[in-house]
């Protein structure tokens, strides 16, 4: 993703080959798996390819994207700068519904027939619940006000706010249910929800916290170690990620640490390093984008 991208690329983890495919429009969000197609966001709407053969199979004209596509069980979901979500069925692609919201769509999530809708603008916004069968606002919320996240489906709903304040909110109503606040007085990166319990990132105290997801009762909270090799603060933390153990975090001057997902022990930390990207994670390897490349770190 770099300023005026008109590329999509695709590297083989085994043998590192990449194959390139180009657009004529440029690309604004990252690339999305949806339907069993890569769904493709750019300027001139979704375009949708054969993730063998980068092969366009069609297209779906949209305005102006901010966030990705997003599939779950029932339904496609595209959003644009006209301040609305369209829905497409996930089996035919035909058109299901769409919506409208105030501001303009930042962040979107789906669970149990409910789309959750992030929409927000200088100065306000809102969460909203719309059913994914039929597109019906169920409910509506300021009560986080201006966030730019996707909303984190758990136990309850969790959105930080731009105040660093973490919100969990009521799936059925929208009530707030708890409020923790960070010590960083800004946009904190996206949380994350594993059994029973949120982690988020405290960039400003250089900490990774645990939070009881029905209470909001911290359970830990572990400071990431500078880089060997700096000596100074890190910086930049990345969103926390969870696996069976651990919640792992990238950082611009601490490397990646994988911290134990129950007591915040750090397990290990991989150091000398600046990792300038959330990190990915599959059964047997940990993925960050680094200043000179892609790491991949063997699990």
């Amino acid at each position: 993703m770099q300023e005026d991208a008109k590329l999509v690329r695709k590297t083989d983890t085994e043998s590192y080959r990449t194959d390139t495919r180009s657009f004529d429009r440029v690309t604004r969000v990252s690339p999305t798996v949806a339907g069993g197609l890569l769904a493709v966001h750019t300027n001139a709407g979704v375009e949708w390819l054969d993730p063998a053969t980068l092969e366009t199979h069609g297209a779906v004209p949209t305005s102006l994207p901010h966030v990705g596509v997003l599939a779950d069980a029932q339904c496609i979901y595209v959003t644009g700068t006209d301040a609305s979500v369209h829905a497409y069925d996930s089996g035919t692609g035909s058109y299901s519904w769409g919506v409208e919201v105030d501001r303009l769509v930042v962040g979107i999530a789906s669970a149990d027939s409910t789309v959750y809708v992030t929409d927000a603008s200088a100065g306000g916004g809102s969460l909203i619940a719309v059913d994914s069968r039929d597109g019906t606002v169920v409910w509506q919320s300021p009560a986080a006000g201006e966030t730019y996240h996707n909303p984190v489906v758990g136990t309850h709903l969790y959105v930080p706010n731009n105040d660093g304040t973490v919100y969990a909110l009521d799936k059925e109503s929208g009530d707030t249910v708890w409020t923790y606040q960070t010590e960083t007085r800004g946009l904190v990166p996206p949380l994350s929800y594993c059994d029973g319990t949120v982690f988020l990132s405290d960039t400003l105290a250089g900490e990774v916290v645990a939070l009881d997801a029905k209470t909001g009762t911290q359970l830990w909270r572990t400071p990431v170690e500078p880089s060997e090799k700096r000596g100074d603060e890190p910086t930049g933390l990345s969103s926390p990620v969870s696996t069976a153990k651990s919640v792992l975090v990238g950082a611009s001057r601490g490397g990646v640490t994988a911290f134990d997902r129950d007591t915040g022990d750090v397990r290990w930390q991989l150091t000398g390093l600046s990792v300038d990207s959330n990190l990915a994670v599959t059964d047997d390897a940990v993925y960050a984008a680094v200043n000179n490349g892609l790491l991949r770190i063997e699990a």
